[in-house]
Order: C-alpha cells, then sequence, then structure tokens
C-alpha cells in the first residue's frame, strides 16, 4: 500500500502539516546565515530556503544545526531553481535556545530539481 504524499506550497500546508513528514515544492534560493543585529561584511551564501509560492520562505533545516549549512555543490547545482524537498514540517524552527522564529524543513532525504509542469501536477 503506497502512502499519501503531504504537499506543501504555501505557509498554510506547513502549520498544517507541522511535524509530519512532507515533499515540499517550491524555489531553492541560497542565503547567508541570518545573524542578530547590523552585519557589516557581506557573509557567504552557504544556507538556504524554499520560497513557496505564496512567498513564504521556509528554512533547510533548524539553523543550530550542522546539517543547516548546505554543501556547496547542491548550492550551484539548486540556487535559483525550481525543487522538490523530502523531510519534516515545522511551522516554527525547533530550537534548543533563543532562535528565528520561522518554519523550516528538517531531516532532509532528498532534494530533487523539478519541471513547471511536474510542480502543477502534484
Amino acid at each position: 500500500m503506497q502512502q499519501e504524499r503531504n504537499f506543501v506550497r504555501t505557509k498554510e500546508d506547513v502549520n498544517r502539516l507541522d511535524g509530519r513528514s512532507v515533499v515540499a515544492i517550491g524555489r531553492y534560493e541560497a542565503i547567508p546565515k541570518p545573524m542578530k543585529g547590523k552585519v557589516t561584511k557581506e557573509l557567504p551564501k552557504d544556507h538556504a530556503v524554499l520560497r513557496l509560492v505564496d512567498g513564504t520562505r521556509v528554512y533547510l533545516e533548524a539553523l543550530d544545526s550542522r546539517r543547516s549549512r548546505r554543501p556547496q555543490a547542491e548550492l550551484d547545482q539548486f540556487n535559483g531553481r525550481q525543487v522538490y524537498v523530502a523531510g519534516t514540517a515545522h511551522k516554527q524552527m525547533p530550537a534548543r535556545g533563543a532562535g528565528l522564529i520561522a518554519p523550516c524543513l528538517s531531516e532532509i532525504s532528498e532534494i530533487r530539481e523539478i519541471g513547471p509542469e511536474e510542480a502543477n501536477n502534484q
């Protein structure tokens, strides 16, 4: 029996599927790690978000996780492209201390580029 997939395309989907395994669809964007206060130098774009169709930014892994720093090959391959990401949805990033209040995907098992027609059919 095939398991039904939970698709995430909007912030509402993230909220509804909080804590569940999902496939999120959006545009991969390489970003610098968010920092508190004023940043005076340009930081490397070594983290990533998935921009959903409604503009919501979903971080790839919680920022206090080592996995939040994305591999350079992944950043180069997917930046600016439409992808699907398999992982666990969180409407608020889990953190062991003070953290960014933002949605994220954790336990990411796959990132794959998709074409526009495939994104619309999911």
